[in-house]
């Protein structure tokens, strides 16, 4: 992630929202998975990055799908 998104603490927990996004969600295997982001993600709320998050995972189509009652890991 580059300077333009911040200083370290606003990298850093960006960093960390995506990557508590990411494990809410079941990925099919082999993939390796790399976001862009732009300098507002910085000031987004979490939810919104989220939900963008995992809207951008189902149009690549790299999220499995749920078994009803399954949790995901």
């Amino acid at each position: 992630m580059s300077r333009r998104i911040g200083n370290a603490v606003v990298r850093n927990r960006v960093k960390r929202r995506l990557r508590t996004s990411i494990r809410e969600v079941c990925l099919c295997e082999g993939w390796d998975i790399v976001f862009i982001t732009r300098a507002p993600v910085g000031q987004v709320r979490f939810s919104a990055l989220r939900e963008a998050a995992h809207e951008l995972l189902r149009k690549a189509g790299v999220v499995q799908p749920l078994e009803v009652g399954k949790q995901p890991e």
